[in-house]
């Protein structure tokens, strides 16, 4: 299979993907009565252990390595980029 056609698959199964987890959303919120917070926090652990394993087995090294130099741009990231783009997100599902 050609990188190409691998790009092109990736990007169909994410925007897929990313439909899928806003109807998902919808209904847990609605139905199951779950809270934004709730989900914004288990989503996004459940994700940085999930890449943390997988760069630990395809790449062996230090993954910690990146905390001791960029840990406050990594922290601002988390804190203002991906909590607050995953909270707005949920929170218009409500």
């Amino acid at each position: 299979m050609s990188n190409h056609l691998k790009g092109i698959l990736m990007v169909l199964s994410s925007t897929a993907m990313w439909g899928l987890v806003g109807i998902l959303v919808q209904y847990l919120i609605s139905s199951e009565h779950f809270t934004p917070e709730w989900l914004i926090n288990t989503r996004l652990l459940a994700s940085g252990i999930i890449l943390l394993v997988i760069t630990y087995i395809f790449y062996e090294r230090n993954i910690f390595k990146v905390l001791k130099t960029d840990f406050i741009s990594l922290l601002l990231l988390g804190v203002i980029g991906l909590l607050g783009s995953q909270y707005g997100f949920y929170q218009m599902q409500v």
